[in-house]
């Protein structure tokens, strides 16, 4: 995000764009109780959930285990260009 993709190599550059092309319609959600999912977390607590309005252009679903600060807000976003 901070660097748009600049210095990266084309494998880290295509995995970096998968990742925002999953999150155009999804959120990572964390939650203790969520169980393991295979290829997502082994250990739990994380999730792909869809995307809904109130998560805005944010990357995190903001919930009670969840709390962005301020800064957080803004370096957690979908960039306005996938590199």
């Amino acid at each position: 995000m901070a660097t748009c993709g600049v210095g990266m190599d084309q494998g880290t550059l295509g995995r970096l764009r998968g990742f925002y092309r999953r999150l155009i319609d999804q959120v990572v959600e964390f939650d203790p109780s969520i169980p393991p999912i295979a290829r997502v977390r082994r250990r739990g607590g994380w999730a792909y959930r869809p995307r809904m309005p109130e998560d805005g252009d944010l990357l995190i679903r903001v919930n009670e285990y969840a709390e962005l600060t301020v800064v957080g807000r803004q370096i957690s976003r979908l960039p306005a260009v996938i590199p």
